[in-house]
């Protein structure tokens, strides 16, 4: 009996012999072994701005970054974007809250701390902008605070590149004047309503306010004045469209100048088309013969969600007048047309054109 005990105890202890071997060699293969403490050789620069890159070099920063391994804080605050890693140097940005203070490396469960402090700068903020709405290829004026900062380090108004949302991506202007608490810049003819963003050199790249440009009008599906055919309205879409059914909405000039009309619609229909035309008269728009030019195609993508952007006119409007705009839905094959997800009216970046409805 007292032999078959002593075994029991025998097996035991080598069965937990072997799980805390297994345990070892498991923290061996994902634990400190295998992350290493990291060490830190040098930073720079030791001072900057929100979202400027930092540079830091070391040793044992690992391969490449995983959210669960490799972290680094400005005074306490976690980097959110990290440019480039590698086992000896690591380039992130300021975050845009950050702090002076130490920076902090964390790998793994080993974390490590710059001897010295790195010295975060405020940033430039952009509190308003004058005039707005305004129009294309007008002056403006972007006021906020902490330029002053950029000008003792040397920038000029041509190291100052002012970024406006377009058709396509963005286009770009340099800033005119540059002063502690204001920038001037002209606004491209081809620019589009939206923020603006300000590139200060390679220091700091920041968001500003949204621009809007005189004129522009984003209408309401809800408020529509009738429907005739086949056509279904909702708060963001209209569907259910079979060929030649409308919908007419009412609105009010802005200003006197050149309008396009935009639309942003999606068909998986092949022969699909919008007409769009404006008219201050109500009757002779929902009756008059459909203008071949302005009618567009809706691209067939392949589904009811990818928009094609058709653009109409130029229209010639004339402020505080009110106006009709009809959206005819057509097709050549079938019967099913388009989603209309968006339309709006645009104030024309070329106020020299021919009118349409001249």
């Amino acid at each position: 009996m007292k032999k078959i005990y002593n075994s029991i105890i025998l097996g035991v202890f080598l069965l937990s012999t072997v799980f805390i071997g297994a345990a070892c060699s498991d923290d061996d293969e994902t634990g400190l072994n295998k992350y290493p403490a990291p060490t830190i050789t040098e930073f720079y620069p030791n001072d900057g701005y929100p979202s400027s890159i930092v540079t830091i070099k070391g040793t044992n920063f690992g391969k490449e970054r995983a959210e669960r391994i490799g972290r680094v804080y400005f005074g306490g605050i976690e980097a959110k974007e990290y440019t480039d890693w590698s086992d000896t140097e690591i380039k992130v940005r300021v975050p845009d809250n950050a702090m002076s203070g130490n920076i902090t490396l964390w790998i793994w469960k080993n974390s490590t701390e710059t001897a010295s402090e790195f010295t975060c700068i405020p940033g430039a903020v952009i509190t308003s902008i004058t005039p707005n709405p305004t129009f294309p290829g007008t002056t403006i004026t972007l006021t906020g605070k902490n330029f002053q900062s950029f000008i003792d380090k040397g920038l000029t108004p041509a190291d100052v590149i002012v970024e406006f949302k377009a058709d396509e991506g963005v286009v770009t202007s340099t800033c005119k004047e540059l002063t502690a608490t204001t920038l001037t810049v002209d606004v491209p003819t081809n620019a589009i309503g939206g923020n603006v963003s300000v590139k200060f050199g390679d220091l700091q790249k920041i968001t500003g306010p949204e621009l809007t440009f005189a004129g522009d009008v984003k209408f309401s599906f809800m408020d529509y004045v009738e429907t005739n055919g086949s056509i279904k309205v909702a708060d963001g879409n209209i569907d259910s469209t079979k060929d030649g059914a409308y919908v007419i909405f009412k609105f009010t000039a802005p200003v006197t100048g050149l309008f396009d009309v935009y639309t942003l619609a999606a068909t998986m229909k092949d022969g699909s088309s919008l007409n769009v035309n404006i008219g201050d008269n109500l009757n002779v728009l929902r009756s008059q013969e459909l203008n071949a030019a302005l009618t567009k195609e809706v691209v067939n993508r392949g589904n009811w969600t990818t928009d094609t952007k058709g653009i109409y006119g130029p229209f010639s409007l004339k402020a505080a007048t009110e106006y009709y705009l009809k959206v005819t839905f057509l097709t050549t094959s079938g019967s099913w047309v388009a989603n209309l997800h968006e339309l709006g009216l645009v104030f024309s970046a070329d106020q020299t054109q021919t009118p349409v409805n001249d």
